[in-house]
């Protein structure tokens, strides 16, 4: 498995990228897919906003938004799909609600890869489905549940 992380305004510590390249390796490891990979770019807001926006139609910021390749380069390239991650929002987000930043910054990529894979949380039982598989993998990682913080 190879993640790409891109942070062109150099937001995380050597810790934080090792980190998440550990995460990314367990969850393709548990998958089987070592074969693939994804690029995930570390962004500021104005830039999440815009992409929720021209994506998803919503001008507002988020923690996280991931895109699937699913056209036909995908099985030449291996590539897998692409990850954004607003470290503004998200250490924001973990301070409010009393988290540490690496450990949420590791439970968005899980979500963002489980995006990738194909999970979804737009019905009540994708979501309880999609939140039961982050908090397995995050028990593996030896972060606490992030749904009872």
């Amino acid at each position: 498995m190879s993640l790409y992380i891109s942070d062109p305004n150099k937001f995380l510590s050597n810790n934080q990228l090792q980190a998440m390249k550990e995460v990314a390796d367990l969850v393709f490891f548990e998958r089987e897919k070592t074969n693939k990979k994804i690029n995930v770019k570390i962004v500021c807001n104005v830039e999440m906003q815009k992409l929720n926006k021209t994506f998803r139609n919503k001008d507002k910021n988020t923690n996280v938004l991931a895109f699937v390749n699913d056209d036909e380069s995908g099985e030449q390239t291996q590539e897998f799909g692409d990850i954004a991650i607003c470290y503004p929002y998200i250490e924001k987000e973990a301070a409010s609600q009393g988290k540490s930043i690496n450990d949420h910054i590791s439970h968005m990529l899980i979500h963002g890869i489980l995006h990738i894979f194909g999970h979804d949380h737009t019905k009540s039982s994708q979501r309880k489905d999609m939140e039961k598989e982050e908090i397995r993998i995050l028990k593996k990682l030896k972060i606490a549940d992030p749904y009872l913080i």
